[in-house]
């Protein structure tokens, strides 16, 4: 399909239902690239409304890019592989002419850039050309296994007349003889024809890989637009060297095969060869199809002996996964068989493993926790008991020691008779009374003061027990945890070497196969190359 009836289906497409844009040929050739970015995420949107129904104006070109990529691979499309492939090459830069004016260097550069693009265009057409005047390798192979055939089917008739007619018709003898050297003639043509297309064929192969090569080249530089053009610019006189040097080779080609034609010219124009050398001929080749045959049979002996070899890996294979199979099966069964009795799903060693160590986790967590929570039990309690320490039992310190000031004055006073003889009875009576109520206050406040700190201290030592009681039991299931935790290591250490030794053993039989396999090719590839030799053989000795 060409381009023209591809837009034109296209367009065909878009003015059907459900889209209905009523467009037609010269407006979608004269869409801007914005307008056709429009038009392929409505028709995206319409196939996967979830995905791509999206305002590609806040889309970032990325994403729009990435998602698309997605839904085209999803859908299967089938991408020209001659325009993926010439787009890197042919791609067009456009610079204003102002900077080309201003910039003599950048000018040199996009002039020698143009024309790297036409030398490639004009190679790429004569490649082209080349391959559709050559043919396909496909029918190359067909004509050579057509005249492989017409060859064996002449050599057939050539010794069927010989035995029906026998060396009486000589003028038949005669005939099938000519018929005969003109098909050892074609023969001889056609095998130089396949040689040129073989050589032809490896030709190709390297270019498609030298080609290959560039476009990985091409597509690093594309992904790295900070080299710009001139890494562009080397790549394409890389190209443009290599291409020269490949016609030089073609050139050399050609040179020494028309010295070879002067030589078989010349060799042809001489003088017939002996009887002698013929028959001296006659004892190699047979020397050599005698050593054919032997090297056969021990080709066949061999492909057997391996073909043997595979069949029995083959089978060691299947009746491992056989067994593999049935014990996957059993252990179903009991596991089915252990749901329905119990209730509950039977948990295999490596998820109870998993579950152990989950409960294990939170074990530690949950104590962690109540040790951190006992040790800010501890230090509050040690807080308060410090603050006992520094000011006493009720708090009332500086209030204890004025009182004992103001009890040995008034005992001083009492004793020496000095303060109440001097003061009038009242105010002696007052003085008194005030000293009995502070008193009193103060031992009041003591007293309420050691009523409540009473609590607290008795909190305090249930606290310590308690922290002595968890740290007793942490130290207990601590050690009970490790000579489990060292129980457990035991065997599953050995399980684990189990598993490495198993897992060896199958990688060791892996390979075994993989090689088997390969010998099995090489082998077959030897035995097709003997019968084809031995095939051209008994075909040159006819």
């Amino acid at each position: 399909m060409t381009s023209a009836q591809m837009i034109k289906e296209i367009v065909e497409g878009l003015n059907k239902h459900p889209f209905s844009m009523k467009t037609s040929l010269v407006a979608f050739d004269q869409e801007k690239p914005q307008g056709l970015l429009e038009i392929l995420g409505k028709v995206l949107a319409y196939v996967d409304p979830e995905r791509h129904k999206v305002d590609i104006q806040n889309e970032s070109p990325e994403s729009f890019f990435l998602r698309v990529a997605e839904a085209v691979h999803v859908l299967g499309y089938n991408a020209s592989f001659d325009g993926a492939y010439l787009a890197k090459f042919l791609v067009n830069i456009e610079i204003p002419t102002d900077f080309l004016a201003k910039d003599s260097q950048l000018a040199d550069a996009y002039h020698e850039y143009k024309e790297l693009q036409e030398k490639f265009k004009i190679f790429h057409s004569s490649t082209e050309q080349a391959e559709s005047s050559s043919g396909g390798f496909s029918e190359c192979k067909h004509e050579i296994q057509r005249l492989e055939k017409g060859a064996t089917r002449s050599c057939i008739g050539y010794v069927v007349v010989i035995f029906m007619f026998g060396q009486t018709h000589l003028t038949n003898f005669l005939s099938v003889a000519r018929e005969l050297r003109a098909a050892q003639l074609e023969e001889t043509t056609l095998a130089f024809r396949s040689q040129q297309q073989t050589d032809y064929f490896n030709y190709l192969s390297e270019q498609l890989d030298t080609t290959r090569k560039l476009l990985q080249a091409l597509q690093a530089l594309s992904g790295d637009p900070e080299r710009g053009a001139a890494a562009y610019l080397k790549v394409l006189r890389q190209e443009e060297r290599r291409t020269a040097e490949a016609l030089a080779a073609c050139i050399r080609e050609l040179q020494q095969k028309q010295e070879r034609l002067a030589e078989v010219n010349a060799v042809a124009s001489g003088p017939p060869p002996r009887q002698e050398a013929l028959v001296e001929l006659q004892c190699a080749l047979t020397s050599l199809q005698e050593e054919t045959h032997a090297t056969e049979d021990a080709s066949s002996e061999e492909l057997q002996i391996l073909i043997e070899k595979k069949k029995a890996l083959e089978r060691e294979v299947r009746n491992e996964l056989a067994a593999q199979q049935c014990a996957t099966m059993k252990r179903s069964a009991a596991e089915n068989e252990f749901r329905n009795a119990r209730g509950y799903c039977f948990m295999s060693k490596d998820e109870f493993a998993t579950y152990a160590e989950m409960l294990r986790q939170k074990t530690s967590l949950f104590k962690m926790l109540k040790m951190k929570e006992a040790e800010a039990e501890t230090a509050r309690a040690k807080a308060i008991e410090e603050l006992v320490r520094e000011r006493g039992v009720h708090g009332f310190q500086e209030r204890q020691t004025e009182l004992q000031s103001l009890s040995e004055t008034l005992k001083t006073a009492v004793r020496e008779k000095i303060v109440l003889p001097f003061c009038p009875c009242g105010m002696a009576a007052e003085v008194l009374q005030r000293l009995d109520e502070l008193r009193i206050r103060i031992e009041k406040e003591r007293a309420e003061g050691r009523d409540k700190l009473a609590p607290l201290l008795e909190k305090l030592d249930r606290k310590k027990q308690e922290e002595a009681e968890l740290k007793r039991v942490y130290d207990a299931k601590k050690t009970k945890y490790l000579g489990l935790k060292a129980e457990l290591e035991k065997p599953l250490e050995s399980l684990r070497a189990t598993v490495a030794a198993l897992q060896a053993e199958t990688e060791k039989l892996v390979a075994e196969r993989e090689e088997s396999n390969s010998e099995c090719k090489t082998a077959e590839r030897l035995l097709e190359r003997a019968e084809k030799e031995q095939k051209c053989k008994s075909i040159v000795s006819c």
